[in-house]
């Protein structure tokens, strides 16, 4: 099966891992983090890592 191709721009990329950082310093600002709270930042972590153009263009190659 042929995964469809899409076209994104290194700014939009750069957009969207700033918004999930700005997500993280949100949370970051709470005085007590509860383990969901924890939990959500690891994962827009890792969803930072995935909006990286090398790890898109790795995932395309797949």
């Amino acid at each position: 099966m042929r995964k469809p191709m899409i076209s994104l721009t290194e700014s939009y990329l750069f957009f969207s891992r700033k918004k999930i950082k700005d997500a993280i310093m949100t949370l970051c600002e709470k005085d007590d983090l509860s383990k969901e709270d924890t939990q959500a930042i690891k994962e827009l972590a890792e969803a930072i890592e995935c909006l990286h153009s090398e790890h898109i263009k790795r995932f395309c190659r797949q």
